[in-house]
């Protein structure tokens, strides 16, 4: 006898799976007897399923032992129902066989009966290839689904303004240019429905360096009032920002003017690029001046 139920939805999507109910000869008189998992369904989106089962006997059926082990071993007598919740064995995706046999009242067991269906449990893993990072210019970026041993990856979905995509977002279909400052984000699903959680590649602008260079720098010491120019380049070309900080006053873009404004102490002028979209900030150059007092002059 095998077992015989109408097609699902999964049954469609998984007609290449096997799925089968077993019955041969017993000791007793057992009829129609079989066992089949979510009413014949051929693929279980969890381990929790539900056992149909079917035993008749001119004795009555009481009893029976179901087991995901062939020899049946741990498991127990128990009274005998026609529907059971049931776990399946632990591990990776495939498939699962449960087993079944039953007992009547003259103390006969039948023999074993089984049923199998393909477990997929685990939600698909992508990819991106390459992976996130600095990057000079556009990069060509491919999304690669792993299910395992699972039904198998149905579709990628992706973003690139850094939005969590949906099932309603854009599908993958080939590799994706990606230009710098962009966050991809994407995730998959199989042929189970099972999502995984959506993941994420930053793909940052690699900017080029830069240094700033003084071409006319401020003297070791300058007196009270007096004043003296500085002047600086980046290799960038962008505009290098000098401001000072200490005993004296002035600052400007590529060139300025400082002025002493104390005796004592020392005078700091500071160097700085910032940098822009195409360029990272440079290194800041600082050149010191020791403040002194002015000379005196005698009249006579």
């Amino acid at each position: 006898m095998y077992w015989t139920g109408g097609m699902t939805q999964n049954s469609k999507n998984y007609s290449n799976l096997p799925v089968r109910c077993v019955r041969g000869g017993q000791t007793g008189s057992f009829g129609s007897t079989g066992i089949a998992i979510n009413q014949g369904a051929a693929a279980a989106a969890g381990r929790t399923v539900t056992l149909s089962l079917s035993a008749t006997d001119v004795h009555g059926v009481p009893a029976m032992m179901i087991s995901n082990s062939s020899d049946f071993s741990g498991a127990s007598e128990e009274t005998y129902a026609t529907t059971k919740s049931w776990d399946l064995t632990e591990g990776p995706d495939g498939q699962r066989t449960v087993y079944a046999k039953f007992r009547d009242n003259a103390g006969h067991w039948s023999i074993v009966y089984s049923a199998t269906i393909f477990l997929d449990a685990t939600a698909p893993t992508t990819t991106a290839s390459p992976a996130g990072g600095l990057i000079p210019a556009a990069r060509s970026v491919t999304l690669t689904c792993n299910d395992g041993t699972g039904s198998g990856c149905a579709k990628t979905y992706y973003s690139l303004d850094g939005n969590n995509p949906t099932t309603s977002s854009s599908v993958y279909s080939g590799a994706l240019n990606v230009p710098p400052d962009t966050v991809l984000k994407f995730f998959s699903t199989d042929l189970m429905g099972h999502a995984e959680t959506v993941r994420t590649e930053n793909y940052v602008k690699l900017k080029t360096a830069q240094t700033v260079t003084v071409n006319t720098s401020a003297p070791a010491g300058a007196a009270y009032g007096a004043g003296f120019t500085v002047a600086a380049t980046s290799s960038s070309g962008l505009g290098v920002a000098i401001t000072v900080s200490g005993p004296c006053s002035g600052g400007g873009t590529g060139s300025a003017n400082i002025v002493m404004t104390g005796v004592t102490g020392t005078c700091a002028v500071h160097y700085n690029q910032a940098g822009n979209g195409d360029y990272s900030a440079a290194s800041e150059v600082v050149e010191t001046t020791t403040a002194r007092k002015a000379d005196g002059t005698i009249t006579m």
